[in-house]
C-alpha cells in the first residue's frame, strides 16, 4: 500500500510540473499576479510614479479607475447570472 501511496504522490507532482502548476494550485489555475504594476488597483500613484518612470500618472488613474468600474460591472453581471440559474433550478435564496 506504501509504494502506492508513494507512486501518486511522484505522479501528481510529474503531472503538476508538466502542467506548471504546484501540488497548492491543483486546478491548473494561473498563478497570482506578482507584478505590481499589473494590478492598478493595489498600487497608489506614487509607486506607480516610481516603478513607471516614463508614464504619466494621469494615464495610472485613469486606468485604475476603469479597472475598477469595470470590475464592478462584471460582479453585477455575475450576480444576475447566479440569481437566474438558481431561478432557473429552483434555487431562490
Amino acid at each position: 500500500m506504501r509504494n502506492i501511496i508513494e507512486l501518486n504522490d511522484a505522479s501528481v507532482q510529474m503531472i503538476c510540473r508538466q502542467s506548471r502548476c504546484n501540488v497548492s494550485n491543483p486546478r491548473g489555475r494561473r498563478p497570482p499576479i506578482r507584478n505590481p504594476l499589473e494590478q492598478p488597483g493595489t498600487l497608489t500613484p506614487g509607486e506607480f510614479a516610481r516603478r513607471a518612470r516614463n508614464a504619466p500618472v494621469k494615464l495610472f488613474i485613469t486606468a485604475r479607475d476603469a479597472t475598477a468600474a469595470l470590475t464592478e460591472d462584471i460582479l453585477k453581471v455575475e450576480r444576475e447570472i447566479d440569481e437566474r440559474v438558481a431561478g432557473l433550478y429552483g434555487l431562490d435564496q
